[in-house]
Formats: C-alpha cells, sequence, structure tokens
C-alpha cells in the first residue's frame, strides 16, 4: 500500500509487533443482517396479526403501521428542532 492511504486510514499499519491490528473488516462486521431481520420482523408482524385476528391479509392494515414511525421520527424532530430555537415549515406535500 502507499504511505498516502494509510495516513488517512483509521486503523494502525500492522507491523509484527503490533498483535491488536484488526483490520477494517472489524468496522463493517454484523452490518449484513438487518434487511433480513428486518424481513423477518415484517413476516412475524404479519403472520401474529393473522392468527390474532383471524382475517386475511390486507397490506393497508401494515402500510399504515410502516408508515407511523416516519411520522413519529417528524414530530420528533420537530419538537428537537424547537428545543433548539429553531422553526420547521413542512412543504406541503408533507
Amino acid at each position: 500500500m502507499h504511505e498516502s492511504s494509510w495516513a488517512s486510514h483509521p486503523f494502525p499499519e500492522p507491523t509484527p509487533g503490533n498483535q491488536t491490528y484488526a483490520g477494517p473488516r472489524v468496522a463493517t462486521f454484523g452490518a449484513e443482517p438487518q434487511p433480513i431481520t428486518a424481513t423477518a420482523h415484517k413476516l412475524a408482524r404479519i403472520i401474529f396479526h393473522i392468527l390474532t385476528t383471524k382475517q386475511s391479509y390486507n397490506e393497508s392494515i401494515f402500510q399504515k403501521s410502516e408508515e407511523q414511525p416516519l411520522r413519529r421520527a417528524k414530530i420528533r424532530l420537530r419538537r428537537q428542532a424547537a428545543q433548539l430555537g429553531f422553526h420547521v415549515i413542512a412543504p406541503e406535500n408533507c
């Protein structure tokens, strides 16, 4: 590797005396399963709803539940902006 690439890299250069070097792979370890976990969670919610209510699958019910965290996030961000002294004006389409 070139000297310049190591200068901007957050990990130390591996040397024989440096046994703690783990490399950049450690920084991304565990990031891959998130989409799998989200899909499994969504399927579990659908199956739980179908079994507990004994109703057929209806996409509109789950569409509303997926929009709810977005609404809550917008409210939370507006509240945080107000605490910092900002006034948020939402666009017409939001």
